[in-house]
């Protein structure tokens, strides 16, 4: 029983060697707030909520419980709310910065599993993944999630379960070096490709959500295609090489066949085939066009990043 007792008190130690934050990103969130603050107490030195624009008690709320608050005047979305935490904890000198949302779906109880792989420093980044952990998802969030998944895991050299997941821990390299521009949802995504760029380790441990209310399939779809959009033009902005490269690659060389094609028709009958010769052109046309998107956007970031970082 001692021995048990001293290897509990050894790991309360070490997580209190480093200053753990949470951070909560909320809107409107005066029914749940109260409850995921107090459970989330006893795992960190400090916690910080932004309201992004709420019209409730959720800032007043949380102020009367002992939490930093940032006030939004109005709503400006998950990844603006994210940047702001991100940026005070960077302020309070944070080693580690847990993100959860106000709404109670994620457990604080498993904040010290999620920050262990960083206390142990074998990852810079920590997901709580829900795919790992034995939850109830709703089957259109499964096909929508993992439609985002297969886009973002193509990208880099991590396979995440739950890219879009918003419990997560951060550790010091983590917050230092990321910096959030996406204003929405998207802004999960965003963060997994900066950390590729930055060789931040990232792990995933299993975590449980609870759905207390069931979202709509069609709320969640016009969201989810919102996010699949930005997501597509982050990897854009973050890979254009690949991403405009391949489909230039594609449309030269269908354009190259088509004209061989009609050349060799012309040679043959004397006649050009019309039809042959409008893909080719189509085509090619094209192919250059992606070609030239590749490269001006290519130097656009290159020159941008060499100024002003990740």
């Amino acid at each position: 029983m001692k021995k048990t007792a001293a290897a509990s008190n050894n790991s309360f130690d070490r997580i209190r060697n480093r200053k753990v934050v949470v951070g909560i990103p909320a809107l409107n969130e005066e029914r749940t707030i109260a409850t995921v603050i107090l459970k989330a107490k006893p795992h960190c030195d400090q916690i910080i909520v932004c309201d992004d624009g709420s019209s409730d008690m959720t800032a007043a709320i949380s102020e009367a419980l002992g939490a930093t608050v940032i006030k939004h005047p109005y709503n400006k979305g998950y990844g603006a709310a994210l940047d702001s935490i991100f940026s005070q904890a960077r302020a309070a000198k944070a080693d580690i910065l847990v993100t959860l949302d106000g709404d109670n779906q994620h457990d604080p109880a498993s904040i010290p599993a999620l920050i262990a792989p960083i206390m142990d420093d074998s990852a810079d980044i920590v997901i709580g993944s829900r795919f790992l952990g034995n939850n109830d998802i709703p089957n259109h969030r499964k096909v929508g999630i993992k439609i985002i998944n297969d886009v973002t895991n193509s990208t880099g050299d991590h396979d995440t379960s739950d890219t879009q997941s918003g419990f997560r821990a951060y550790g010091r390299k983590a917050i230092e070096s990321i910096r959030i521009t996406e204003m929405g949802m998207s802004a999960s995504t965003e963060i997994l490709l900066k950390a590729n760029s930055n060789k931040l380790r990232l792990k995933e441990v299993p975590v449980e959500i609870k759905y207390e209310t069931r979202p709509s399939p069609t709320g969640s779809v016009k969201q989810g295609s919102s996010v699949l959009l930005n997501t597509l033009k982050l990897i854009s902005i973050d890979r254009p090489l690949v991403f405009y490269g391949i489909p230039s690659m594609i449309f030269l060389g269908i354009g190259l066949v088509f004209g061989a094609w009609s050349a060799i028709s012309y040679a043959t009958n004397g006649v050009l085939p019309a039809s042959l010769a409008l893909i080719a052109i189509g085509s090619t046309l094209l192919g250059f066009l992606f070609f030239s998107l590749m490269m001006m956007i290519w130097v656009v970031v290159s020159v941008a990043r060499d100024k002003f970082g990740n």
